[in-house]
This record gives C-alpha cells, sequence and structure tokens, in this order.
C-alpha cells in the first residue's frame, strides 16, 4: 500500500505541474491602468461628431484604451483618441469601424512612463455616440465640444498583446510593495514561493506519515498542521492590506478596544473607523478596488507616496464604530488586542500581518480539529485522518478568509473543536476532562460570534445521547452522569451569561443589539417593499435558500438557484469582497464532482449499513449541526430581507463552520474505495485540492497584481 501511495503522490506532482504551467503561460488582456470609472450607464453623448475630453492618466506601457460606446443601433464609424498635456501629443490612435459595446483603441506611440493630468480626447467622425461612465453630481469632468457635464467617461488601459503571469513577472514583483507594509517588497514573492512549496511538502508527507497509534497528535496531524501554517501564512502575505471581506471592520473593532478602552457600537451619527483607517483607506483607493475587478490596488510611484505620507502622518486612531463587526461578541478581538498593541508603534499596515497571522494559527486549530474529528469518526481507518484534514487545509475559500483579520477564523476553529469533542463524547462517553473541553468550547463560540448558536442544540443532544448510551450499556448512575454534563453545562453558560449581563449593562453592549443596520449586513441600500414576518414564509425561503423548491412552494429566488450560484460557486471560489472568482464551466464541473463524492459517500454509507445502524444517534448529532447552521443563516436572511427589504446578503464562508463534516462526508466517500485502492484515491483527491488552491491563488495574482 505504501509503495501505491507514493507512485501516486509522484504522478500527483507531475499532473499538479501539468495544470498549473499552462496557467501561468496563457496570455489575457492585462491592464496598465484605470481611472477606477466604470461603465455604469452612458454618461456622455456626443452629437453630430463632437469631442469627448477627460483629463487622466497616461500610463507606462499602454498600447491601447478600452471603452464603452452606445451607437444608437447603428454601425459605428471612426473613432480618433488624442492624448495631449500642455499643447505636445503624447500618443493617438483610431478605430476605422466597430459595433456597439466594449472597444479597445490602439495607441502609439506606447509611453515608457505614466503622465499625470494628460487629456484624453475621444473624437467620433460625425455621427452620435454615447459613452459609458459614472454620473459625478459635484464634478464637471467631462467637456463635450467645450461644454462640461456633470460625468466621468470610464477609461482602461490595455498593455501590449496578452500578456502572461510568467511573461509579467517583473512587473508584478515590482507592484506587491506599493500599498502594502513598508518592510514587503518584490522579495516576498520568493518567500511566498517557498511557503507554497513547503506547505505541499508537508501535505504529502501527512499522507505517507504515522497515524494512527497512541500518541495524542502523532506526526500525521504535525504535518496537517504544518501544511496549513505555511499555506495560510502565503495567503497572508499574498492578499492586499483590506481585501478580505469585512477586514476593514475587524480591524477597527480591535483598534477601537485597544486605542479606546471601550467595545464598538453601530452609530448612525458616529464615523464608522478611526481618522487613520479611513485615510489610509483612501489612500488605497480601497473603495475604487472592490467590487470593480478591473481595478487594481496602488500600482504607480505617486500612488505609493500617497499612502506612505497617510501613514507618516499623526492621525487619530480612535474608534468606537465598527460598522458591520460592531454587533460581534469581543472574544476574537481581545485574542487581536495584545498583536496590535504589540505592534503600536508601527503603521496600520505594518501591524495588519500580525493580526493576519493570529488569524492563521486559528485557522491552522481548524485543521488539527477536523483531524481528530475524523480520528474519532472513523477510528479503523487511520489513512483517511490526514487526507480528510488536508481537504480543510487546502480549501481555498477557507485560506483566503483565515488569512485576514476576521472573526470567521476563530469561529471556525471553535466549530471544528465542537464537533471533534461532540464526536468524542459520543464514541467514548462522558468524562470531566471531555465535559469541561467541550463546555469551554461551546462558550468561546458563542462569545466569538452569534452564527455559532447553530451548533449549540446539537452539541446538547450530543450530551443527551452520551447520557442515554452509558446509563444503558454500562450502567453508569444517572447521578455520575447528570454531574459531568452539569459541569459541561456550566462551563459553557457562565461566561456566556456573565457577557449577557455585563453587556447589557455595564459595557453598553449587549450580545443581541437592537436596530441592527440591514444596509450594513448587506451591504446595498435598503429597498421598498419590508413587511411583517411569516413563520410558513420563513420556513419556504430557507428550504429555497439551500434546496430546489417543491412544486407546492411559492418561487423566492426568481433567478439561478442558491444552492449553485451561492453555495456551490462560492465554495469553489468566490474571492476578494465577491468580486472575482472561477468561471462558471469550473463551478459545473465541480458540481459534477460534488455529485460523485456525494455519491460515493452513499455507497459507503450503504456498505457500512451494520456498524451505521449502532450509530444512526450519532449520524442524528451531526445532521443537528447541518440543521441548526443552515436554520441560523437562513433566518437570519429572511427576516433581515423581510424586516429591511434588502436583496440577498449570504455569503458561502457563512457554512465553513461545517468543514469538518465535510471532510468526514469525502473521507466516507473515499472509504468506499476499500483498503487496498482507497489510499491511493485518497492521494488524488488531496492532490484535486492542491490544484484547486493554487488555481485559486493564481487568480488572485491576475486580480491584485497583473
Amino acid at each position: 500500500m505504501r509503495r501505491g501511495v507514493l507512485i501516486a503522490l509522484a504522478a500527483v506532482a507531475v499532473l499538479l505541474v501539468a495544470g498549473i504551467v499552462p496557467q501561468l503561460t496563457h496570455g489575457t488582456p492585462r491592464l496598465s491602468g484605470s481611472n477606477d470609472v466604470e461603465p455604469l450607464a452612458f454618461v456622455a453623448v456626443a452629437e453630430h461628431g463632437a469631442t469627448v475630453c477627460e483629463v487622466e492618466t497616461l500610463f507606462e506601457g499602454t498600447a491601447s484604451v478600452r471603452v464603452t460606446v452606445g451607437t444608437y443601433g447603428k454601425p459605428g464609424g471612426r473613432l480618433a483618441l488624442d492624448v495631449s498635456k500642455g499643447g505636445r501629443t503624447l500618443a493617438r490612435g483610431s478605430l476605422p469601424r466597430f459595433r456597439e459595446g466594449v472597444v479597445d483603441i490602439p495607441i502609439r506611440p506606447v509611453p515608457e512612463t505614466s503622465t499625470a493630468g494628460a487629456t484624453f480626447c475621444l473624437r467620433p467622425s460625425g455621427q452620435r455616440l454615447a459613452f459609458g461612465g459614472e454620473g459625478r453630481d459635484n464634478d464637471a469632468l467631462v467637456r463635450i465640444g467645450g461644454v462640461r457635464v456633470k460625468a466621468r467617461v470610464s477609461l482602461k488601459s490595455l498593455r501590449a498583446g496578452k500578456p502572461s503571469l510568467l511573461g509579467s513577472i517583473s512587473e508584478i514583483a515590482s507592484r506587491y510593495g506599493r500599498g502594502n507594509a513598508r518592510w514587503l517588497g518584490g522579495g516576498a514573492w520568493v518567500a511566498m514561493a517557498l511557503l507554497l512549496l513547503g506547505g505541499l511538502g508537508a501535505a504529502a508527507a501527512a499522507l505517507v506519515a504515522r497515524a494512527g497509534g497512541p500518541s495524542r497528535f502523532p506526526p500525521a496531524a504535525r504535518l496537517c498542521a504544518l501544511a496549513a501554517a505555511l499555506v495560510g501564512t502565503c495567503w497572508a502575505l499574498l492578499i492586499p492590506p483590506f481585501h478580505v471581506p469585512d477586514e476593514i471592520a475587524h480591524v477597527s473593532y480591535v483598534q477601537g478596544l485597544v486605542e479606546t478602552g471601550h467595545l464598538p457600537k453601530t452609530n448612525a451619527q458616529q464615523a464608522s473607523y478611526s481618522q487613520q483607517e479611513m485615510l489610509v483607506l483612501s489612500s488605497l483607493r480601497f473603495y475604487d478596488v472592490i467590487g470593480f475587478p478591473d481595478d487594481k490596488p496602488p500600482w504607480t510611484a505617486p500612488q505609493e507616496a500617497t499612502v506612505r505620507k497617510i501613514e507618516d502622518a499623526r492621525l487619530s486612531r480612535d474608534s468606537r464604530n465598527a460598522d458591520t463587526a460592531s454587533n460581534n461578541p469581543p472574544l476574537y478581538y481581545l485574542a487581536e488586542a495584545p498583536v496590535y498593541a504589540a505592534t503600536r508603534g508601527g503603521d496600520l499596515l505594518t501591524q495588519l500581518l500580525p493580526m493576519r497571522l493570529l488569524s492563521v494559527l486559528f485557522g491552522v486549530a481548524t485543521v488539527s480539529f477536523a483531524f481528530l474529528f475524523l480520528r474519532e469518526l472513523l477510528p479503523r481507518s487511520p489513512w483517511l485522518w490526514p487526507a480528510g484534514a488536508l481537504l480543510v487545509a487546502l480549501q481555498p475559500l477557507f485560506g483566503f478568509i483565515t488569512s485576514g483579520v476576521n472573526a470567521d477564523a476563530l469561529l471556525f476553529a471553535c466549530s471544528a473543536g465542537t464537533l471533534w469533542l461532540m464526536a468524542a463524547v459520543l464514541r467514548r462517553g462522558l468524562t470531566r476532562r471531555r465535559a469541561i473541553a467541550l463546555g469551554g468550547m461551546l462558550a468561546a463560540g458563542v462569545l466569538t460570534k452569534p452564527l455559532f448558536l447553530g451548533l449549540v442544540p446539537a452539541a446538547l443532544l450530543a450530551l443527551a445521547v452520551s447520557g442515554w448510551r452509558a446509563r444503558s450499556a454500562e450502567g453508569v448512575p444517572l447521578r455520575r452522569w447528570a454531574a459531568l454534563a452539569a459541569v459541561a453545562l456550566a462551563v459553557f453558560a457562565v461566561p456566556v451569561a456573565a457577557y449577557a449581563g455585563l453587556g447589557a449593562t455595564v459595557l453598553d453592549h449587549p450580545y443581541f443589539q437592537p436596530g441592527t443596520s440591514a444596509s450594513a449586513l448587506s451591504g446595498s441600500a435598503q429597498q421598498a417593499g419590508a413587511r411583517a414576518p411569516s413563520r410558513r414564509e420563513e420556513v419556504s425561503y430557507i428550504w429555497q435558500l439551500f434546496l430546489p423548491r417543491l412544486p407546492f412552494l411559492s418561487e423566492k429566488f426568481p433567478g439561478p438557484l442558491p444552492l449553485k450560484a451561492t453555495w456551490l460557486g462560492g465554495f469553489v471560489g468566490r474571492f476578494g469582497w465577491l468580486d472575482y472568482g472561477f468561471p462558471a464551466w469550473v463551478v459545473d464541473i465541480a458540481g459534477w464532482i460534488g455529485l460523485a463524492v456525494l455519491a460515493a459517500a452513499v455507497a459507503g454509507l450503504v456498505r457500512a449499513r451494520r456498524a451505521l445502524r449502532a450509530r444512526v444517534l450519532e449520524l442524528g448529532c451531526y445532521l443537528a449541526a447541518v440543521a441548526g447552521i443552515v436554520l441560523v443563516i437562513g433566518s437570519q436572511q429572511y427576516n433581515t430581507v423581510v424586516t429591511h427589504g434588502v436583496s440577498n446578503f449570504t455569503q458561502p464562508r457563512y457554512l465553513l463552520p461545517l468543514l469538518a463534516l465535510y471532510a468526514g462526508l469525502v473521507a466516507v466517500g473515499v472509504r468506499a474505495f476499500g483498503r487496498r485502492a482507497g489510499p491511493v484515491v485518497a492521494v488524488v483527491v488531496v492532490g484535486l485540492a492542491a490544484f484547486h488552491e493554487i488555481s485559486a491563488m493564481l487568480l488572485t495574482v491576475a486580480r491584485y497584481y497583473a
């Protein structure tokens, strides 16, 4: 078997290289720069060939300029572009014919340096054209035939040809340090490559290392943890500052906690974030980049100079409003506070990476707990424990989220730890140590994020099942079990009750704060049509949020099914602030792979149906955990949509507390292949996960640096 695994590892390594090289060498059009304006509407109409002019930056290496043109249903005639400054022509070009939509106008010569304050003039050949951009209420930036218009035309600057990631490596390296911590430069790419290779090496070693034996944390588990730490650190270095979802709010919570000594509150009368953070975000052009995949973080030397100027300024760090994070319990932020305080002498961008690394450690804990959970779930299949744990470690969305300052990192760790302790209690009974550990893990999860409440009923059910099993099978006195259960409940309830009481009185930060802003939750403006909630409608809504609609249910999602569009597509990979990810055909392939895994898992359960009968109550506890998380997600969204009239704000990361069960499901499917073929199949599955992870990282490189 070991020889077969080694051969499979070698084959997977060759296939990984064969799959990654085309991604590195495939050429696509690359931006040299942008004016950070999206073609949201036709905002500049040129009548009878009037010239449309706008002052922007001519970026170094620009070979063509992309604009969005409306031709009113007619073929487009000649469209010329002149770029000048101070009466001197810098570049010019034209299109002889074009169709309505997005067009690229080639220009010559290709500029060798960037020029700010250049005038771009679009000259139609006598026909009526409209140009896409954004309306500006306060600025008249476009001149049409010499008349100023309150608008700005979208101008995207493209490099020559279709450079590949490999061909753009020098530019990518030079851009990394701009808008990042001062001490991070192009050399960080070498560190990231070594971290990734080290992580993949540790993963390969884990698959052949000893997983069983008396050790509580055997070599295979340590190697899985090492792989998670190395790959997670690579993610933390790769992602630009604040581009993990809601990272700006979580950083603000920590900063306010340390600088003011108070827990934050959402307050419409008070600005979100400190003066320092707001100006740093402005210098990073943060709000121009998120949501707009063609727009990039600081690339040029002038943009970099603006960032450093803000960093050197003496700015207020006081923050009492952490926006979307304000309502969260404080446990994660209390853990981050010493890291922030220890780096307090530096600027905010320098402080960010150490704070991210603490989240990476919580990710490592999640992977370790997943390993321990699989050891309890499948005690006779030690070869599956590292494979399942590595599926968690190499899941791209998990790596992305846990590499940023985000309370979800601790939430995932507490959730995986709870599932492990539930499995231990169900399999081996309730002891004083397990009672204390389970109660403490439940308390930590509840004090991290309200979503964790979905796991509490399943954990309590596991306690009850363990008591019933112990008494009926071993004759354990009810008094003994009740005492141990009381210990678990006390360890859980006392800190939660203490925080709830202090939060509602002394701290002015109740666990469930009234008046939560729906727009803050969804990131979209409130809509008309708010109404009173209905329990029957809520059940229908939650069902359709996760499963196909039944014929007798009224349709709640007239567009693409959330099961694929939200959950599968997001789990496969939607990154940043949900502004980039894998194309639809990759999601389709992943869907078929998921169905195959599910079929294998069902086959594995059928084969083990005799053993399953004895563990049906254990299976019920895990299903209760899934149902609890699903109900909390669905209920929260339904009530927000109904009472505030906002659009869908659910994100696939909300399901990541169930990652240990995901690993268990795949492990059961692999186990169906038997003891001989199973270990080889496990290597292939982990290889697919590694390919998925690397591909997601390359997508991230292209999104922000190419």
